[in-house]
């Protein structure tokens, strides 16, 4: 009597139906990551007399992360960042000697980006995170290059998108709930330089993008510890060379950007 082969089967099946039940469960967070479709960059202007303008940027797309779920998944994450724009296009060259040189085109403004994570419990803990990037503004166009003419200017920049990050744990039991939101201003563009050394005509940069904190807050019904973070960080100014103006950073205030409530541990952040 050789018992094993006839034992063999079942166990395979239990072996089987364990992993498929571990397998269903490890399901527990819901993941969602989107980008803006960056925009085009212009093209150089041609070589003549006067040299022929770069044409402009387009604008980079906006995008929107959105992970909410309800009595499904312990642990959100949406993270959206936006397009970035595009490039001008460099002027033409002057030809021949004598001959302007072309503008630069001007860069293109970036998309915005919105993330929210929403995450709510009835059992164990419960934790969002949301981080949202604005795009980098598209640069300037060079101007085109000119040997004793004047050379062409460079082309302005554009803006950094926009960013909003929202992130909510509602847990109606006694475990607790970790909360993040992080909004990320895109960067301005830098302004495009003059065609040839000596020019002086250089293009603006572009600004930092906002940063804004949507609804940043965690709850724990029975007293479970809820850790609350907001993070708002405003894009920088782009750089210029020449007659062009620097970009401008963008601000930020927060005043009661985030919310707790347990009867436990409650911890708040905001920066």
């Amino acid at each position: 009597m050789n018992l094993p082969k006839h034992f063999s089967p079942l166990c395979s099946t239990i072996a089987l139906t364990a992993f498929l039940a571990l397998s269903s469960g490890a399901s527990m967070a819901a993941i969602d990551n989107q980008t803006g479709i960056a925009g085009t960059n212009g093209t150089a202007g041609a070589s003549g007399d006067p040299g022929d303008p770069g044409t402009d940027g387009t604008l980079g797309g906006d995008t929107t992360a959105n992970a909410t779920t309800v009595n499904t998944d312990a642990s959100n994450t949406a993270t959206a960042t936006g397009g970035a724009g595009g490039y001008g296009g460099n002027g033409g060259q002057g030809v021949p000697t004598g001959a302007d040189g072309g503008d630069g085109g001007d860069g293109a403004d970036a998309g915005d980006a919105d993330a929210t994570a929403d995450t709510e419990v009835a059992s164990g803990n419960g934790s969002a995170a949301a981080t949202a990037y604005g795009g980098t503004g598209g640069h300037g166009g060079t101007g085109g290059y000119s040997n004793g003419g004047v050379p062409g200017a460079g082309g302005n920049a554009g803006d950094g998108g926009g960013s909003i990050a929202s992130a909510i744990v509602t847990n109606t039991g006694s475990g607790s709930a970790t909360v993040n939101a992080t909004a990320n201003g895109g960067n301005g563009g830098y302004g495009g330089s003059p065609g040839s050394i000596g020019g002086t005509t250089g293009g603006n940069a572009g600004n930092g993008g906002a940063a804004t904190l949507g609804t940043v807050s965690g709850s724990s019904a029975s007293g479970g510890t809820v850790n609350v973070t907001g993070i708002a960080n405003g894009g920088d100014g782009g750089y210029a060379t020449g007659s062009g103006n620097a970009g401008s950073g963008a601000s930020v205030s927060l005043t009661d950007a985030v919310t707790g409530s347990t009867s436990g541990s409650l911890t708040l952040n905001q920066t």
